[in-house]
């Protein structure tokens, strides 16, 4: 039996039809699409008030920042910087007109994502949206503790999402984080008992 952490914020019509899908039947990526992946995306995009005009970074790149993109290019921004590691940074500027990504393995080693940011769009991005879920390790440590499964929350997105903002702009966290260093091992025998 497969178990899909979905959280509590989604309408019941949603999360019913989620349960009853089978999980040989396609309907079932359906479910967990509607169930999950577009209202957070739609939420991150809405509570962080993204209007026409704006300039949006969203880091993280997986099916709710990819479709995080697509809102805010809905909505009317005027910019949006999608920013992540891998293949999905090629695909999310194919896939979305006018989605710019920035790929930080190519970055010079001297250059962080915040610095990118700044030489795009002098001052800063209005609007910076954390949609990496919390897997965005970037120093060697962190790495290692992925690769392991012994993950813990990290400050790096965060922190790049902050500096890449504008005075007074705003930044969305929709990642899921523990919360608390000392617990994530705990957390992740929780996650696979639950």
């Amino acid at each position: 039996m497969r178990r899909v952490r979905v959280s509590f914020h989604f309408s019941c019509f949603f999360l019913t039809l989620a349960s009853r899908l089978t999980q040989s039947t396609p309907y079932a990526i359906i479910g967990l699409y509607l169930s999950d992946v577009l209202p957070t995306s739609y939420h991150a995009v809405n509570y962080t008030g993204v209007k026409e005009g704006d300039v949006v970074a969203i880091w993280g790149l997986g099916p709710i920042g990819f479709m995080a993109c697509y809102w805010a290019k809905k909505r009317g921004a005027k910019r949006v910087i999608g920013i992540d590691n891998n293949w999905r940074t090629d695909y999310a500027r194919a896939k979305i007109p006018g989605v710019e990504t920035i790929n930080y393995e190519h970055l010079k080693s001297d250059e962080t994502v915040p610095q990118k940011i700044h030489e795009l769009v002098p001052g800063g991005v209005d609007i910076s949206i954390d949609a990496t879920g919390g897997e965005y390790g970037k120093n060697f440590a962190h790495k290692i503790e992925l690769a392991t499964g012994m993950e813990q929350d990290t400050s790096e997105m965060v922190n790049e999402a902050i500096y890449a903002t504008r005075k007074f702009g705003k930044v969305g966290i929709i990642g899921d984080y523990v919360g608390c260093k000392s617990t994530g091992i705990a957390a992740n025998w929780l996650w696979y008992l639950c």
